[in-house]
């Protein structure tokens, strides 16, 4: 965390949970409509309080602001068959979150976006807990039809998520381009489809296969680098023992 940002989130410390919520949730909605990432410091004092200070007001905030987004990517691979599993998943998902960062790891994430790129991988590991479960229970039945064969996600795609919280992103993120970044923010953190990508950004995207050809070529990058390789081994490996 840069000095400026500590500065910013100590003028935070006296404001109430609910307002911090409220801020955090007008932050969501302008990025609604300018489509311009930012660092959220409101969601992130929220974190904060909850993680660090144990604050319940401030979990449960953080679950209202954030439930339906970890619905989306618990939903994206989950099976239709397996569809009712979806809220108790995603109630495993924050659960796994909550109890997998303490106060001392918490200095490890520098934003609000990092916590989010690590609550994502717990959806996604939630999921294939689940589905590997259901395979053992009923090894004859297949464990996903074949419009659902990506659950299994690509680990190079996973490890352009982990990108955001690990501390290697500033040696590298010279080498990424507007248009990396916002595939890596717009797809991998938020989980929106390429089409919507290229839809909000025609003058960068002039088609949704220059979105994919993009992403290819940044995975296959982020694949031959081993600091970012160790990164998420060591996480997705932290998120299954605990």
């Amino acid at each position: 965390m840069t000095t400026t940002t500590t500065t910013a989130i100590q003028g935070l410390a006296d404001l109430p949970v609910g307002v911090l919520a409220q801020e955090a949730r007008r932050n969501i909605a302008r990025y609604l409509v300018d489509r311009r990432p930012q660092d959220d410091l409101y969601a992130f004092e929220l974190f904060r309080r909850a993680i660090v200070q144990q604050d319940q007001d401030a979990w449960t905030e953080l679950y209202n602001l954030y439930h339906s987004l970890v619905g989306i990517w618990i939903h994206q691979h989950l099976p239709p068959v397996y569809a009712e599993a979806g809220e108790a998943l995603v109630n495993d998902a924050f659960f796994r979150l909550f109890h997998a960062i303490d106060a001392r790891r918490f200095s490890q994430f520098p934003s609000a976006p990092s916590l989010l790129v690590y609550l994502r991988t717990c959806a996604r590991c939630v999921v294939l807990d689940f589905l590997r479960a259901q395979l053992a229970h009923w090894p004859e039945e297949p464990m996903a039809s074949p419009d659902h064969e990506t659950v299994l996600a690509d680990p190079a795609e996973e490890v352009m998520a982990q990108l955001f919280a690990s501390e290697v992103w500033e040696s590298i993120g010279a080498g990424v381009s507007e248009e990396e970044h916002l595939i890596l923010q717009i797809i991998c953190i938020l989980g929106w489809p390429a089409r919507k990508l290229q839809r909000l950004s025609p003058e960068l995207f002039p088609s949704v296969e220059e979105i994919y050809r993009l992403k290819r070529n940044l995975m296959e990058r982020l694949r031959r680098n081993r600091q970012l390789q160790a990164a998420y081994r060591t996480s997705c490996a932290s998120t299954r023992r605990r």
